[in-house]
């Protein structure tokens, strides 16, 4: 991952996949922001990095969002969005206040720079497809299912080793763990 972070709190978060082109893209990316320094900083990246992958990875975390007013409206109607739930274009124009807005909503949703956090991966196509993600659409599937299965260990109660503890729902016990499937 690729991250930056000014006095105000994150601002940008990309993955990286080909280092030269990847950099290159964040510098444009950053732009609008014009910071006066950049500091390479491994050890507050790191810990950066392990707060937003824990099961609460948005609680003790300042974002400093850039970008229109517009774009940060969607991109906080983003932010309301709750777990594992998923909406599609026109969904979030209406949770955004732009009801008629629905492709607005698209370029705000692709001009995201805090990827992951502000979880622009869960706006679908009308039809429930994944459409297209900034890092490719296996990205955006394998950060659906990361984030399915996590649920469902936090839910069932699985524990690194695949041991299974009891849950406090009793219809959870019951079923057999063969039958809990990711799709």
């Amino acid at each position: 991952c690729l991250i930056a972070s000014s006095e105000r709190g994150l601002v940008h978060l990309s993955f990286v996949d080909r280092l030269a082109r990847d950099v290159r893209e964040f510098q444009q990316r950053i732009d609008p922001w014009k910071p006066g320094v950049l500091q390479r900083d491994d050890r507050e990246a790191a810990v950066v990095l392990r707060a937003l992958f824990a099961a609460r990875r948005r609680a003790q975390i300042e974002l400093h969002m850039i970008g229109s007013e517009f774009q940060r409206r969607v991109w906080r109607a983003l932010l309301a969005v709750s777990g594992l739930e998923s909406l599609g274009y026109s969904e979030l124009a209406a949770a955004a206040g732009h009801a008629s807005a629905a492709r607005a909503i698209g370029s705000a949703v692709g001009a995201n720079r805090l990827g992951w956090i502000v979880p622009c991966h869960h706006v679908l196509r009308r039809d429930g497809g994944l459409g297209g993600f900034h890092w490719g659409v296996d990205r955006k599937r394998a950060m659906l299912v990361w984030e399915s299965w996590h649920r469902l260990r936090e839910t069932v109660g699985v524990r690194p080793g695949g041991r299974r503890r009891t849950c406090d729902n009793p219809h959870m016990n019951s079923v057999p763990q063969s039958r809990i499937t990711l799709i």
